[in-house]
């Protein structure tokens, strides 16, 4: 506190004096600084005025003080034209993303009116199924790429050559194309470093499986009171990257993850070389789900990009398994049921989530579209959840598919089922069966007649 101040409000000196002077007893304030005594009578009335002398006086000296402060404060913020100017700052990543490369002002770039003579037309018109440059701008160079030379795009391109390809997906993207048929420059796994184990599902953590990003002390080989002896064993830099969005899911001894530029990556565990990539069509942030697929229990990651794609790859090799162009957000209340079904059949949702990256539709593009489209997706799992729940405590959707699939419990169905028929035992069966036996009847219309009654 100032002096001046101090000196004014503890005062207690100075009323002692006028108390004595008026022969009113006084009591010196246990705390505060305002006298604060028992009195009655004349006495009474002199320190109450006192008080109230006191109290206005203070509130003056107080307004005083911060005014002196605030001229002194205007004086000092005078910017001194030898002054360093203070570093420009970010409000997010994704503004980092919108000047980062060595092309300069993108308005000078030759691509800009090839790209205006060429592509406009259409993805600037809202032209049905041709993407706005909104969502051109998220792919990555290479992807855009390949699309106008060898994919969809290539009989509209075709009369350009190579070197106006080249500046159109530059002056989209904002980023250098390159080699486009060059793999990333990583270290590469040899030898043990690039086998993978089986894949445990009851080990599984991450985004997919577990929103709190828990790990138990099981699976991760530590536990809470060990964290602070960590140290960095590898570390990897994301090639064409400004940003890391996805969560990295651990399994079969690899680290799963996708990075800005669309490639997915599994790194070994214990050294951080690469063992296979996967080149997306744009840029993946999702995190990366594993499960085993199929009948032959195959270790298989799914996972979607920032345009909508859905993907769904061997996780010990990095080919592509299955692919859908989603198109748009979760709307479809028929899709969401059926979807909804599926998660309550194995256990319910919690503690994961329904985790959606899609898009709006190509010729939706003000940012009120995106709005409309992220309700529209939640509400639709939603009732989703509510329609499923209601069928499932109906239970005659589930006796039905279990009548349909009865011949897998028993005979050689079962044998089937559990790995022990081959083709001999198979062979064996139909000759001795002789004729082949009606086929149960699908009941199609009665399933979509019982669905639809919850719809």
């Amino acid at each position: 506190m100032d002096n001046t101040l101090e000196g004014f409000l503890l005062s207690s000196q100075r009323e002692s004096a006028i108390a004595l002077i008026l022969g009113c007893p006084y009591q010196y304030p246990s705390q505060g600084f305002i006298i604060s005594t028992e009195q009655t009578g004349e006495c009474a009335m002199i320190f109450d005025t006192g008080n109230r002398i006191l109290a206005g006086a203070a509130i003056v000296f107080l307004v005083i003080a911060v005014n002196s402060q605030a001229v002194q404060d205007s004086k000092s913020s005078i910017t001194d034209p030898l002054a360093e100017p203070d570093p420009a700052t970010l409000g997010s990543m994704d503004e980092q993303y919108a000047w980062v490369g060595d092309l300069g002002d993108r308005d000078a770039l030759p691509g800009k009116q090839l790209y205006t003579k060429n592509c406009a037309g259409c993805h600037e018109a809202q032209v049905y199924k041709a993407p706005h440059t909104t969502w051109l701008e998220l792919m990555s160079p290479p992807v855009l790429y390949r699309a106008i030379t060898q994919g969809i795009m290539q009989a509209q391109a075709a009369h350009l050559p190579d070197s106006d390809k080249r500046h159109i997906v530059e002056y989209i993207t904002q980023m250098r194309l390159g080699d486009p048929d060059a793999g990333p420059e990583v270290a590469w796994c040899e030898g043990p470093a690039s086998e993978f184990t089986e894949l445990d599902e009851r080990q599984l953590s991450g985004w997919g499986h577990d929103t709190r990003r828990y790990v138990s002390p099981e699976a991760a080989g530590f536990n809470r009171s060990q964290i602070g002896d960590l140290k960095l064993k590898w570390s990897f830099g994301f090639p064409a990257s400004t940003r890391a969005r996805s969560q990295p899911t651990i399994a079969m001894n690899a680290v799963f993850v996708g990075s800005q530029d669309g490639t997915v990556y599994a790194f070994d565990l214990d050294t951080g070389c690469v063992r296979w990539t996967f080149a997306a069509r744009a840029e993946v942030r999702t995190g990366i789900t594993l499960g085993k697929r199929g009948p032959e229990g195959i270790p298989t990651a799914y996972f979607g990009d920032i345009i909508a794609n859905l993907y769904a790859i061997d996780a010990n090799t990095g080919d592509l398994l299955l692919g859908w162009d989603t198109d748009q957000f979760p709307t479809d209340i028929y899709l969401t049921t059926k979807s909804m079904l599926a998660i309550l059949k194995h256990g319910g949702i919690a503690p994961g989530g329904v985790n959606f990256d899609a898009k709006v539709r190509r010729e939706s593009h003000e940012p009120i579209d995106l709005f409309h489209a992220h309700i529209g997706g939640m509400d639709a799992f939603a009732r989703g959840l509510k329609i499923a729940a209601a069928i499932r405590a109906d239970g005659r959707l589930e006796e039905a598919v279990n009548d349909r699939y009865d011949s897998w419990n028993h005979g050689v169905g079962k044998d089937i089922e559990n790995g022990t028929a081959n083709f001999e035992s198979l062979e064996s069966y139909m000759l001795n069966k002789g004729e082949i036996s009606d086929n149960k009847s699908g009941r199609q219309e009665y399933l979509e007649n019982l669905i639809n009654e919850y719809i």
